[in-house]
């Protein structure tokens, strides 16, 4: 297994760079298809667009069930023993799982669309066409996890990252083009039917790569083990991976609408590096489910110090554009949200100490600390929501955005004792820099060590 994974580390080095590309180039899109919609739509239809398929996204992601952030761990620990018939019920329970909480979830959604007094005609058609890819995202994320899993990261990420949003801006040029009118209603049906056909798509490609055999007769210990372990990290994911929307959400009692609009904008350009760094600790996470199964401490310190390198310095890079130019970039948005500066610097600051805290949430998934995440993630978020209370009423977006870091002081922390606890690990760039010197001047003075 070490040479699977010294083999296996190029290949990692490069799906990472490949991923923050493609990320970077979905992110262009998507923001060029926010200014589209923004000119298209009137701002109460953009308003009621967003809230659909965001909460579509939020439920998706919470009817996954957390399976996605475990099924690198299983499929990863059942390749090495050669356990294809556990490999292959893993796969089935996670997508039955996913599929069946998912369908009762867009029942409801679509129950409360038609069912609750006071809303619009278009708000409820909305909703109701955004609860039709619920499901579709549910079993998006499964498979993702379990091509992640399987080493095929474009297949796991792309789809999110640079198919779906191309596909969508060119559905919203083309109906702008035809001179078609377009309503909240039209663009989350476009979007929904974009999600559903990329979700098949991804299926398909995937189901050649995935193990077939399956248990004669299902064990419910392996069942109740698996969602167990699962569950707590549907709330982790929705930290790591939907945290602009539930701090905008959190954020909205505490400044006004139009300091809101300026935070938004801020919040989602520093959680493109967010994302660059989510990437490339996701593209270590089967390296260092090998080196964990494996019982390998060099190949796990030489994971980690790829993955933090890589992170930290992307994230640094970017830090230092943005002082540089952050000014420029919001003022494409509009001189209102210039204001945004010093915000847009202290957001994109965090994300690069979350780079710097290196990939203690896949790490606690392998050694079993998901309910200590669990626990810490609810920590974050009653953290936001005190520090945007004391924060941001006073000091507006640049206290909002103090409370983000605060924040992210405190998981960073909270994440860096635990995991230091369970297991002696640690999983921040200081300690791979550190390790990686000491490991230099051994092979130097080959006599230090005797001495």
């Amino acid at each position: 297994m070490k040479a699977t994974a010294k083999n296996a580390a190029p290949r990692g080095l490069f799906a990472s760079a490949g991923l923050v590309g493609a990320r970077l180039a979905g992110a262009a899109i998507g923001l060029f298809t926010q200014l589209l919609l923004a000119r298209l739509l009137a701002p109460e239809a953009l308003g009621i667009f967003f809230f659909a398929t965001s909460l579509a996204a939020v439920l998706g992601m919470v009817a996954a069930f957390g399976y996605p952030s475990i099924a690198v761990r299983f499929v990863s620990r059942y390749r090495v023993r050669g356990a294809t018939d556990l490999a292959g019920s893993f796969v089935r329970q996670a997508r039955r799982d996913a599929g069946q909480i998912s369908a009762l979830v867009a029942l409801l959604v679509l129950g409360g669309a038609w069912a609750l007094p006071g809303l619009s005609g278009e708000t409820r058609w909305a909703a109701s066409l955004a609860a039709l890819s619920i499901p579709a995202i549910a079993i998006s994320r499964v498979n993702g996890g379990l091509a992640n899993g399987a080493r095929r990261f474009g297949l796991a990420f792309l789809p999110e990252l640079l198919i779906r949003p191309a596909l969508f801006v060119l559905l919203i040029a083309g109906a702008a083009g035809l001179g078609l009118p377009l309503s909240a209603a039209v663009a989350t049906a476009l979007l929904s039917l974009v999600i559903v056909l990329l979700a098949a798509g991804q299926a398909l490609k995937l189901q050649p790569l995935l193990p077939h055999q399956r248990l004669a007769r299902p064990r419910r210990r392996l069942t109740r083990s698996w969602r167990r372990l699962a569950w707590p990290l549907s709330i982790v994911a929705l930290v790591t991976s939907l945290f602009a929307d539930l701090d905008l959400v959190l954020l909205g009692p505490f400044l006004p609408a139009e300091e809101l609009a300026v935070f938004g904008i801020c919040l989602k350009l520093s959680f493109l590096v967010g994302f660059v760094v989510q990437a490339v600790h996701q593209v270590a996470s089967p390296d260092l489910a090998d080196a964990h199964a494996s019982r390998d401490s060099g190949a796990t310190a030489r994971a980690l110090r790829r993955c933090n390198l890589l992170a930290t310095g992307a994230a640094a890079a970017i830090f230092l554009a943005t002082l540089a130019g952050g000014a420029q970039v919001l003022q494409l948005f509009g001189e209102a949200f210039v204001a945004g500066y010093p915000a847009l610097v202290l957001l994109v600051g965090a994300q690069v100490l979350r780079a710097a805290a290196g990939p203690a949430v896949p790490l606690m998934t392998l050694i079993g600390g998901q309910g200590r995440v669990l626990r810490i993630a609810l920590l974050l978020i009653l953290t936001l929501i005190i520090g945007n209370a004391a924060l941001a009423p006073t000091f507006g977006t640049t206290g909002a955005a103090l409370a983000v870091v605060v924040a992210f002081l405190v998981w960073t922390g909270a994440l860096a004792l635990a995991l230091h606890r369970r297991s002696g690990l640690r999983a921040d760039v200081l300690a791979s820099l550190t390790a990686f010197a000491g490991a230099a001047s051994d092979r130097r003075n080959p006599l230090a060590k005797g001495a």
